[in-house]
C-alpha cells in the first residue's frame, strides 16, 4: 500500500494506482452507492465514523461511505475547489484549501460547547480563520484541530478544552508544549 487510513472498525489501503481496498465495519460499505468511486485516483485517503474522503491528484476531495448525503456531499462552492489535505471525522470532514490553507468544513454542524445565553456557540463546522498547514479530526470527540506555520495548534469542538464551560477554541502555542509540530494527529 502506499498509504493507510483507519477508522472505527474500518481500514482502507491506498494502491499505487489511486484505488482503494477497504475491509472491517459494516457491510452497507461494500454496496455500490457506499463503495469509494472507482474512476477516481486517489493520492491520499482519511476515514471517518461512517465516511470516508479523499482526494484527487487536482486536490478535488471526493466523499464516500453509508453516512448521510448531508456528509458525503459536498457543498456546491466546494466540489471543484482544490485541496491540499482532508480529514474525516464524526458526520463532518473539513479540507485546507490548496491556494490559501484556509479550513473548509461540511456534513452535519452540531453545537458544542456550553456559552452564555447572550454569546452564540460555534458549530464544529465553523473553523476559526487564517491559514493553516495541517487539519485533523476526532471520530467520537468532535474535536478538531489545525496546525499553523508557526506550530500552532487551534483546536474547537467538544474535547478542546477543560472544563466544558470553556468549550469554544483554544490555541496552543508551540513554546507552550515545548516543540514546533509539523503534524497533527487528534484522537478519538
Amino acid at each position: 500500500f502506499a498509504a493507510v487510513a483507519v477508522g472505527p472498525g474500518r481500514v482502507c489501503g491506498l494502491l499505487d494506482d489511486g484505488s482503494l481496498r477497504c475491509a472491517g465495519g459494516e457491510d452497507t460499505w461494500e454496496e455500490e452507492q457506499h463503495a469509494p468511486p472507482p474512476s477516481v485516483a486517489f493520492v491520499d485517503i482519511s476515514l471517518g465514523t461512517a465516511h470516508g474522503c479523499g482526494r484527487d491528484d487536482a486536490g478535488v476531495v471526493h466523499c464516500f461511505g453509508p453516512a448521510s448525503a448531508e456528509v458525503i456531499e459536498l457543498p456546491e462552492e466546494l466540489r471543484t475547489v482544490s485541496f491540499s489535505r482532508v480529514s474525516a471525522g464524526n458526520g463532518f470532514s473539513c479540507g485546507l484549501r490548496g491556494d490559501n490553507g484556509t479550513l473548509a468544513c461540511w456534513g452535519f454542524n452540531p453545537r458544542v460547547g456550553l456559552c452564555p445565553a447572550e454569546e452564540p456557540c460555534p458549530g464544529l463546522l465553523d473553523p476559526p480563520a487564517g491559514a493553516f498547514v495541517a487539519v485533523a479530526l476526532g471520530d467520537i470527540g468532535n474535536t478538531l484541530c489545525a496546525l499553523d506555520e508557526e506550530g500552532r495548534a487551534t483546536c474547537w469542538g467538544e474535547g478542546a478544552t477543560d472544563p466544558p464551560a470553556e468549550r469554544l477554541r483554544r490555541t496552543v502555542a508551540a513554546e507552550d508544549i515545548g516543540v514546533v509540530a509539523a503534524e497533527l494527529v487528534v484522537g478519538v
